[in-house]
């Protein structure tokens, strides 16, 4: 077998465990601001959602709050988006811009988020990678804290899909 032949192998495996054994929790209510910065490549990155997300203990923007101003010249506010009936948050805004969510959890408890299209998410401050080409094949184990939990996702190319899978079970892939 080669190498190609055994990623394959081992992809399909995790994958259908991993399917077959949750259910789905979805995200479907947050907030979402646009981009601030201008477009342009530059060595000193200057963007007020992240700085004020490292620099504060508990980040928690509020609808209405502004950032700073888009390459129009326009003040960008933070305002309310759902989800549509798949699931997946579209707005123009997050072409560059953040999605804030928050999901309240019954208990401490260990989930798969299933996001795509986004650069990069946070997720109770804990950083993980992003799927900026939307292929639906990142699945992040997580683990929730009892209560509200955050999520702050780095928009991609204008949509965002994201949700969490209950484990039902876990499976142990490799013996030891």
């Amino acid at each position: 077998m080669n190498f190609k032949n055994v990623s394959v192998l081992f992809i399909s495996l995790f994958s259908s465990i991993v399917l077959c054994a949750q259910d789905t929790i979805p995200l479907v209510n947050g907030l979402v601001v646009g981009a601030t910065n201008q477009a342009r490549r530059t060595i000193v990155y200057k963007d007020p959602v992240f700085s004020d997300f490292i620099t504060q203990d508990v980040y928690r923007p509020k609808e209405g709050d502004s950032i700073g101003v888009n390459r129009r010249e326009e003040t960008e506010r933070w305002e309310k988006i759902t989800a549509d009936g798949k699931g997946v948050f579209k707005s123009r805004k997050l072409r560059g811009g953040y999605l804030f969510i928050t999901y309240n959890s019954p208990e401490k408890a260990l989930k798969i988020l299933e996001i795509s299209g986004h650069n990069e998410v946070y997720v109770n401050g804990v950083p993980r990678g992003g799927d900026v080409y939307n292929k639906h094949l990142t699945f992040h184990p997580i683990q929730l804290k009892e209560g509200e939990n955050t999520f702050l996702v780095k928009g991609g190319r204008g949509q965002v899909n994201m949700q969490l899978l209950a484990i039902k079970k876990i499976y142990r892939i490799i013996r030891t």
